[in-house]
């Protein structure tokens, strides 16, 4: 497809996209134009993105990567939610590092597979591990390059513009989407609750961790961006996804727990993007009660939960 063509279809999905949820988004292939290497480096340039490749890359493997990438300013401008916040100027660079020396270099942090440098609007992916993901317990895992991780980052790209969203709410988001992401620049939201405890048991299987325990509302809601990055740090490997867990529930109950709900997280959105030196608060949270809830809701979908008391 042209890249004008790209851009057409676009804004027209944008002007006509109903005020509802979107259930299922595919991305089409879009135009891909081969830049000349920089320093070995190769590069490409979609509607939205600079790509730039350490090593070498087949092409499918980059066409699906290309689609996957433009599959996020498409789904974002469908959602009935202010998000679509990218840098304002020219496009932001995808950086596909060849290893981790590579990627900790230009300033993603050790242990990382991806990582939104906001002040360079740059999304920087570990390339071993994105053509090679490991393999988790989850039989149903794909087999090829990891396009969720992409879409995680590339959420952070797109809210950009949004200063000082508290933690949990930005990482579950972006937790939410790339949770909701069946591959190759497709989304089904209408299996998100299915979907979620399989993606958390990625990371812990039910056989080690019958009951996962997960951080007390309390404490997660009360982490400064700072706070959040500094103990992701210092945690130890088992500990690291708790977070993005519990962060990617309480976005699940924000977005499909009725109108009201997603109302107010649009409303506090709206006014975030509009006066971003405004302190607002984001949608209450009552931790006590919503503990106990979302442990009753989950349970019967394959995941016992538990809130540690902190």
């Amino acid at each position: 497809m042209p890249a004008i063509l790209a851009f057409f279809f676009l804004t027209a999905v944008t002007l006509t996209a109903q005020e509802k949820w979107p259930i299922r988004l595919q991305a089409p292939q879009p135009a891909l134009k081969q830049l000349p290497d920089k320093e070995g480096v190769q590069a490409w340039e979609t509607a939205h993105y600079l790509m730039s490749w350490e090593g070498e890359v087949s092409r499918p493997h980059l066409n699906d990567l290309a689609r996957v990438a433009e599959s996020v300013p498409l789904l974002f401008r469908q959602l009935p939610l202010p998000l679509w916040a990218p840098p304002k100027g020219g496009k932001a660079e995808i950086r596909i590092c060849k290893d981790e020396t590579s990627f900790v270099a230009r300033g993603g942090p050790i242990g990382a597979a991806g990582f939104y440098h906001g002040r360079q609007a740059t999304v920087l992916i570990r390339g071993d591990l994105l053509l090679n993901p490991p393999q988790a317990r989850a039989t149903r895992l794909r087999i090829g390059p990891d396009g969720d991780l992409l879409v995680h980052e590339l959420c952070h790209l797109a809210m950009h513009r949004y200063h000082n969203l508290p933690p949990w709410l930005s990482e579950g988001l972006a937790e939410y989407f790339s949770c909701s992401h069946l591959g190759k620049g497709a989304f089904n939201f209408s299996e998100s609750t299915r979907r979620i405890p399989q993606h958390i048991r990625k990371f812990y299987p039910v056989e080690r961790f019958p009951i996962l325990e997960l951080p007390s509302l309390q404490a997660l809601t009360s982490l400064t961006s700072r706070e959040w990055i500094r103990s992701n740090n210092t945690m130890d490997a088992n500990e690291r996804y708790r977070p993005y867990a519990t962060a990617l529930l309480l976005i699940h109950y924000h977005l499909e727990g009725g109108p009201e709900r997603r109302n107010e997280l649009s409303n506090y959105l709206t006014e975030k993007l509009t006066n971003p030196r405004i302190q607002t608060n984001p949608p209450p949270i009552i931790a006590n009660d919503l503990e106990e809830r979302l442990a009753k809701f989950w349970k019967p979908k394959g995941l016992s939960i538990r809130f540690r008391k902190e």
